[in-house]
């Protein structure tokens, strides 16, 4: 689950993570590139590994840098055009342990936020980075389910933990500040009017 959707199986994580980014960023290249910054770090790492001993469950904060360098463009694909921005996400991820080797059995990338470099998170454009409208095989790189609540700001709430709260021993809930709801169910009526 990421981006606002869901790739299953090999298959869909090739349609992704090579696909959809070859035709997005590295010019139909699989893997790094020159000109292409995509500095992905996992931060805050909590992982909890289940009393059967081949589960665990990790959640991490990432701070993405990304860019294309002016000299490594393409000027007739606007996604290939020079820029750089950031990104912040959410990774609430499921591991097993396969023959001795902790193996990815869930990858749950969630971006919360992107920013222009230039400009800022306070001046980040809707959909900055789209998520995909349309699922496999209608979008050859899309998901095979897209996510019904996806979000990025300046819409905020929290991204559900795989553990119970540290102090309080309660489950933590996903959800937004009802001002928050209020405010935009308002906006919405005053455009219906």
């Amino acid at each position: 689950m990421t981006f606002g959707g869901i790739w299953r199986g090999k298959e869909g994580i090739r349609r992704l993570y090579v696909e959809r980014f070859q035709k997005r960023f590295t010019h139909g290249t699989n893997g790094p590139i020159d000109g292409f910054l995509l500095d992905h770090p996992q931060l805050q790492d909590i992982v909890d590994i289940a009393e059967d001993g081949v589960t665990a469950h990790a959640r991490a904060r990432s701070m993405m840098q990304a860019g294309r360098h002016k000299d490594h463009c393409d000027p007739n694909n606007p996604m290939l055009a020079p820029r750089q921005w950031w990104e912040g996400g959410i990774y609430e991820n499921t591991y097993h342990k396969v023959d001795g080797i902790w193996r990815i059995a869930v990858l749950n990338y969630l971006p919360q936020w992107h920013a222009d470099f230039e400009t800022g998170w306070a001046n980040t454009k809707p959909e900055y980075v789209p998520f995909p409208k349309e699922v496999y095989p209608a979008d050859p790189t899309g998901p095979d389910a897209l996510i019904e609540d996806a979000w990025l700001w300046p819409t905020h709430k929290v991204v559900p933990f795989h553990m119970k709260h540290p102090v309080t021993g309660r489950e933590i809930v996903a959800e937004r500040w009802q001002g928050d709801i209020d405010r935009e169910r308002t906006a919405r009526s005053a455009v219906n009017v």
